[in-house]
Parts: C-alpha cells; sequence; structure tokens
C-alpha cells in the first residue's frame, strides 16, 4: 500500500500563520493517548492578511484539517477525536474552524529514511510496512514535530472531495525481504 506525508501545499504561500500558539497548545499532548489533556476548543489568532487563503491541511505548528478533512478522517478511523481550534484574523474579520486530530504515534521509520543532522527532521520517509500494520492514518513517532501520514485510499477520498491546499510527498515502503540471504 502506498502512503504519503500530508502538508499544506507550498504554493498557497498565503495560508494561514498561527501566532503566540504556544503557550495554548501543547505539541506533546497531540496524540490519542494525552489528548483529553487539550482543552477542547482553542481560539489562536493568525497573522492579518487580506489575501489569506484557508487551505483544508495546515502543517505547522502542528497538524490541522477543516471539517472535511475530519469527516475523511473519521470515515476511515471513527474512533478519532478532534480537538477544535478556531483561526481568527481580527485585522480581517476572517475566521475558519479546524480540527486537531489526536491520532496514534507509530514509530514505524525504516533504518533506510533519511534525517537532518540532528535527527529532528524528516528528509526522507522510508517506512516499514510491518510497523504501520493497517493504519490508515497516523503521526510519524520520534519527533517533536507532527509528520502526518495517511494511506492513498484516505488521500484520494480528500482529493475527490476537492481538498484545497494539500501537498502530498510520497513514502517510501521498505522492503521486507532485502535483508534476507538465501543460502
Amino acid at each position: 500500500m502506498r502512503y504519503f506525508l500530508l502538508k499544506t501545499d507550498p504554493k498557497y504561500n498565503t495560508s494561514p500563520v498561527i501566532e503566540n500558539w504556544y503557550p495554548k497548545i501543547d505539541v506533546r499532548l497531540i496524540r490519542k493517548e494525552t489528548g483529553h489533556k487539550l482543552p477542547k476548543r482553542e481560539l489562536l489568532f493568525i497573522q492579518s492578511n487580506p489575501d489569506t487563503i484557508f487551505t483544508d491541511i495546515i502543517d505547522f505548528p502542528f497538524f490541522l484539517g477543516t471539517k472535511m478533512v475530519r469527516d475523511v478522517i473519521k470515515m476511515y478511523e471513527p474512533t478519532t477525536q478532534f480537538k477544535e481550534i478556531i483561526l481568527l484574523d481580527r485585522k480581517n474579520a476572517t475566521s475558519e474552524i479546524y480540527y486537531i486530530p489526536l491520532l496514534e504515534h507509530c514509530d514505524c521509520l525504516a533504518p533506510e529514511s533519511e534525517l537532518s543532522r540532528g535527527r529532528d527532521t524528516l528528509i526522507t520517509a522510508v517506512l516499514d510496512p510491518e510497523k504501520i500494520e493497517d493504519r490508515s492514518i497516523f503521526y510519524l513517532g520520534g519527533f517533536s514535530k507532527l509528520y502526518a501520514v495517511a494511506r492513498l485510499d484516505l488521500v484520494e477520498s480528500l482529493l475527490r472531495r476537492g481538498g484545497r491546499g494539500i501537498g502530498l510527498e510520497r513514502c517510501i515502503i521498505a522492503n521486507p525481504y532485502q535483508h534476507i540471504s538465501v543460502s
């Protein structure tokens, strides 16, 4: 099965830029097991820009999706819980509701993955299919940044619904038989 990193499409350079989020959202709690410690709903301000385009996915400072993204995730992972985030541009009087999915963190990177020198940024994702099991969407474990990974069928569902500003980076699936030698 094919998997993709879900990102904000870089062509959308006027997607919302969230300000002063750090005291309100503890990124370490954005996980299935600890998400109950986050507020049910939070208001966050974005940089004022009359040209802001509210993309369906925002990947920084944490993963956010619109109602459409939330509904698609619920189709594939019905037990997923979400936290509501209201993004507000005070100066331009615009707002949009987003959702943080509380997903499992999966330590499924294969040794062939390429990381930054400090090992805190993912450059090339090579996934171990045995560790993914049958997950349709999850966060990569072992990083402070949330890397959302989705299976092809979920990605296709997002795109069929006209998702705006969804960037995709294909993940490489490790060959589970490459280290087996036959004598």
